[in-house]
């Protein structure tokens, strides 16, 4: 399971909007041109208590949108996907379920093992026996 709401949070969705769009500061809002059907003034985005969160009046009415069904729409992607891409590779750092949070740390043990020991091999071989290998 991922903590959604952290990961809205860490994503920067208002710099990646203004990426995508040039948006106008108005009051609490940031106005501009949607980035997905183009219409001018449509789209807002809106920060509040560190949640920030976007609509467009055409193509998204009816109620604001995190950060991960922007990306969703942006990127053209599955939820998981678009979290991916959000943690920039990190997504294990999101995790809230005890049992993968367990599997991703026996993982990680097995990797750092598995590297000790091949340090250990290679400083144990004679240079005579790393040719021959």
């Amino acid at each position: 399971m991922i903590d959604t709401e952290k990961l809205c949070q860490d994503f920067d969705l208002l710099a990646q909007a203004q990426r995508d769009t040039t948006l106008k500061k108005s009051g609490d809002y940031w106005i501009g041109a949607c980035p997905f059907c183009a219409g001018r003034d449509r789209f807002q985005i809106k920060q509040r208590d560190g949640i920030t969160k976007f609509v467009c009046r055409v193509c998204s009415p009816d109620k604001y949108h995190d950060a991960i069904e922007y990306v969703i729409k942006r990127n053209n992607v599955d939820f998981l996907d678009a979290c991916r891409l959000m943690a920039n590779g990190r997504l294990d750092e999101y995790e809230t379920d005890p049992a993968r949070l367990e599997e991703i740390e026996r993982q990680r043990q097995e990797q750092a093992e598995t590297e000790r020991a091949e340090r250990t091999r290679r400083l144990n071989t004679t240079p005579d026996e790393e040719v021959s290998d």
